[in-house]
């Protein structure tokens, strides 16, 4: 038995290189989400009978596995459906208690998710530039009186790691920042330090969970003070025609009925964020970028670990991906969801492949050789 075996779309011959777009689902956590239809299915909210009770304490068992991977406490833990919902309720929470003239600084490393809710909601936002390489510009440049808040990525999802990442947050909470992490893209691949991070948004299907399940971390002092952008079922202690009290924390944020199986199948998820298997990425990582860069005509723009941004020149990235998926390999083709980085720095639409610790060595070396072929097959 192989890592590869707890993988069953492995089993197709698949080689699967667009793990930064989504990552494949293990036996134990598709077995989870079967088994709630099977055995489980019920309204977790408030249910007197032993199916719901069992489905809330199974939510809750998941809510106390996130909160111990992250060191935090339970209650700042809310699940929503996705990063892109996180980082909305983060933006509606924080925007409604700006001053007219205050500012939020964005960086351009940006996914669309940590991007719009912030410049379609606020006419004061002011970007933080980055050098082709991802390093990040010195962000005491854009820090004023009126800065209250940083929106970044601790990983960009076209050029990797972010090298100065924790160096501009700590510039940015020295300042009195309220600081907004999009995890989305990091959280697969390694820890991350909650220390200067006061909000802090994931997806379960970037980490080997269910789609349609999301993370949002909030501090407790922070969350306290938020109005919720939902209202509805589950998020009220008690309601009448001219009151409302709130339900305790994180239940007030949280309203209607949850992705209750999804929730409950990615506490099985969190079995893959280990130390071995990071290391392993972080190596697979190493030899794709090492091959990739030896061969002519090709342009690579992530620098290390196991994602990797590139085109081949002369070939469009639809093109490239197009003969990938003839030899059976997954890339990703396009803008990313992050096209004002692309545009910015004249990359343009590119090829991504990103890695997962069951991807192999044998997979990059035949990857490599694919790649090396294709401006041939194109007639050029």
């Amino acid at each position: 038995m192989t890592i590869k075996d707890d993988f069953p779309q492995l089993m197709t011959g698949i080689k699967y290189f667009d793990n930064a777009a989504t990552s494949l689902k293990p036996f134990s956590v598709i077995k989870d989400v079967t088994n709630y239809y099977y055995k489980l299915n019920s309204n977790p909210h408030g249910g007197i009978h032993r199916l719901s009770a069992e489905a809330s304490e199974l939510i809750s068992k998941t809510r106390q596995r996130v909160a111990d991977y992250l060191g935090v406490q339970q209650k700042e833990i809310i699940f929503t459906h996705g990063a892109t919902e996180s980082l909305n309720i983060i933006a509606h929470g924080l925007i409604e208690r700006l001053a007219p003239d205050d500012e939020i600084i964005y960086t351009r490393l940006e996914h669309h998710s940590n991007l719009l809710p912030w410049n379609q909601n606020w006419k004061n936002c002011r970007i933080l530039e980055c050098s082709l390489d991802g390093m990040l510009y010195d962000i005491d440049q854009l820090i004023n009186e009126h800065t209250k808040i940083l929106a970044i990525t601790a990983e960009s999802n076209v050029l990797g790691e972010v090298q100065n990442f924790y160096e501009t947050i700590e510039k940015a909470k020295k300042a009195g920042l309220i600081v907004v992490v999009d995890a989305t893209q990091a959280i697969a691949h390694h820890k991350i330090n909650l220390t200067n991070i006061d909000f802090l948004a994931f997806s379960g299907h970037k980490i080997y969970g269910p789609m349609g399940v999301g993370i949002m971390y909030g501090r407790e002092e922070l969350l306290e003070n938020f109005q919720p952008l939902l209202f509805g079922g589950g998020m009220i202690s008690s309601v009448g025609d001219d009151y409302l009290d709130l339900a305790e924390l994180p239940h007030r944020l949280e309203a209607g009925t949850p992705n209750a199986e999804g929730i409950i199948a990615l506490e099985k998820a969190f079995d893959y964020l280990t130390e071995e298997n990071f290391e392993r990425e972080q190596e697979l990582g190493k030899i794709l970028h090492a091959k990739m860069h030896e061969i002519p005509n090709v342009k690579v723009y992530s620098q290390v670990g196991p994602l990797m941004s590139f085109n081949v020149e002369g070939v469009h990235p639809h093109d490239v991906a197009a003969i990938l998926d003839s030899e059976k390999y997954a890339i990703r083709a396009g803008y990313h969801c992050a096209q004002p980085l692309l545009d910015k720095l004249e990359i343009g639409p590119c090829c991504r492949a990103s890695l997962a610790f069951y991807n192999s060595e044998e997979e990059i070396e035949n990857f490599v050789e694919i790649i090396k072929t294709v401006r041939q097959r194109m007639g050029l």
